[in-house]
């Protein structure tokens, strides 16, 4: 999908992030239509403003740029496809165009090769399903719609099924381990994700770091002026909203929709919550989405006083809102999170002094940036594996030695206290030593709040010795 996007333009944040915006876009006008379709007009126009203004879903879509948010859209559009199909079956008698049909099942199947973890949704819509439509699913089905179905599927997910034909299930045996959850750690995470708060502190620097800067752009004093008059809003009221739909069973229990999106976030992540280092972050509870904006609108959309609703949603979108001036506002005054540093750029821009040279890439976060950046320009080893432990086995010890035998070569890392990995830098500057060499700093790149992040160094022999007579 990027290929003639970077072909065609520039390398950089715009390129990388706005078709995944366009997706994103693209998903929220789907998702309309589809809760219209299941839950009306009413529950419709809520449930998608509370996904539009949801500040996980618009911040995972926009800087996860495609896993997520291509799984968003193929999860939407999939079922969209297989609701307009059940549609077009039952209100036109002896229909048989199933171009719906395929089209939802190879969504489906595109979905699965996007992300295998894709699993855990499509989990939880088959149970949901089957739970929620097995009288319709048993009156529609055929051998004709089963093989269409299938092969639809088969060929959106072909890469996915070939490659672990090849390799043996390779895909489950890797991931796919189980263990005992921490049930309070990741039930933490379902509601910092619902109260849009879980990219605080990792996206977005907080009010810890030093150096923080006035923002200076219209929209920064805006957020400003926001914050000034409405207060601090770290987190929306969007897990307690969730908490208290669902206790107002009496409202949503009626719709088979609500019992469906229920029923599909619940089974989804459980699968997920017992998946070994699965369920522990934003980028996975998103996948849940949107269904519980639908879950929300639906029961919202229930109450019997319009206005009563109106007022509850109003209330939620407002929250939302707020949070993500928040987000906007702590970019703008700390800047990013150490993950999502801007210095960046300006390492990128360093770097191309040395295009001639091997560049050792020594800590996470930066080879893919670069590598983007300067559109595979620059000749970049990756070298994090060496460096991010103190045990070195022969292969780490054997590459160490390769490296120090560059005479030319340049390395690049976080400065102390910056590192992804804790004391990588320290370990750069000891096996440097033990090659009889020592860690020359060339240059220190800063973040655009002047925070010092990269640094760019060599491996040089000592004054005097002999290797560098």
């Amino acid at each position: 999908l990027y290929w003639p996007i970077l072909r065609i333009f520039p390398a950089g944040p715009y390129a990388v992030r706005l078709p995944m915006v366009l997706v994103g876009s693209i998903t929220i006008f789907v998702f309309f239509f589809l809760s219209d379709k299941l839950s009306g007009r009413r529950a419709a126009w809520i449930a998608t403003v509370l996904l539009a203004t949801d500040p996980i879903f618009l911040l995972t879509d926009t800087f996860d740029w495609g896993p997520v948010a291509l799984e968003h859209f193929l999860l939407v559009t999939g079922i969209f496809a297989l609701v307009k199909y059940s549609y077009v079956e039952y209100h036109q008698e002896a229909a048989e165009n199933h171009r719906w049909l395929a089209a939802g099942f190879l969504c489906l199947g595109l979905a699965l090769w996007n992300k295998a973890i894709f699993l855990w949704m499509l989990a939880g819509i088959i149970v949901a399903a089957a739970a929620v439509c097995h009288k319709e699913i048993r009156g529609m089905l055929t051998w004709r719609r089963a093989g269409i179905a299938a092969a639809a599927f088969i060929v959106g997910s072909s890469p996915f099924v070939l490659y672990n034909i090849r390799h043996t299930n390779a895909t489950l045996r890797a991931s796919a381990n189980l263990e005992i959850p921490d049930w309070n750690a990741k039930f933490l995470q379902v509601r910092l994700a619902l109260n849009g708060s879980s990219l605080s502190g990792f996206l977005i620097s907080d009010d810890t770091r030093e150096r923080p800067k006035i923002p200076v752009s219209r929209l920064g004093r805006l957020a400003v002026a926001v914050r000034r008059h409405f207060g601090e809003h770290l987190a929306s009221l969007g897990d307690y909203a969730a908490l208290a739909c669902l206790l107002a069973a009496p409202l949503w229990w009626p719709s088979r929709a609500a019992r469906f999106s229920l029923l599909a976030c619940g089974v989804a992540w459980l699968v997920m919550a017992v998946t070994k280092g699965a369920g522990g972050a934003a980028h996975h509870v998103v996948l849940l989405w949107p269904f519980p904006q639908l879950f929300i609108g639906i029961t919202l959309a229930a109450l019997p006083q319009r206005k009563l609703a109106g007022l509850f949603a109003a209330s939620l979108i407002v929250s939302n809102l707020l949070v993500i001036n928040q987000y906007f506002l702590q970019i703008q005054w700390h800047g990013p999170g150490p993950t999502f540093t801007d210095a960046i750029y300006g390492l990128s821009a360093a770097l191309r002094s040395h295009a001639a040279e091997t560049v050792y890439v020594t800590d996470w976060g930066m080879y893919n940036p670069l590598a983007v950046l300067n559109k595979g320009l620059l000749h970049l080893e990756v070298a994090v594996g060496d460096f991010n432990k103190d045990d070195l086995g022969e292969p780490e010890r054997n590459h160490i030695a390769q490296m120090a035998a560059d005479r030319n070569a340049v390395f690049i890392g976080h400065v102390a206290g910056e590192e992804i990995f804790p004391g990588s830098r320290e370990r750069t500057s000891r096996a440097a030593e033990s090659v009889g060499l020592r860690k020359q700093v060339v240059q220190i790149v800063a973040d655009s709040n002047g925070r010092p992040t990269f640094e760019i160094f060599r491996w040089t022999p000592p004054p005097n010795s002999p290797i560098s007579r």
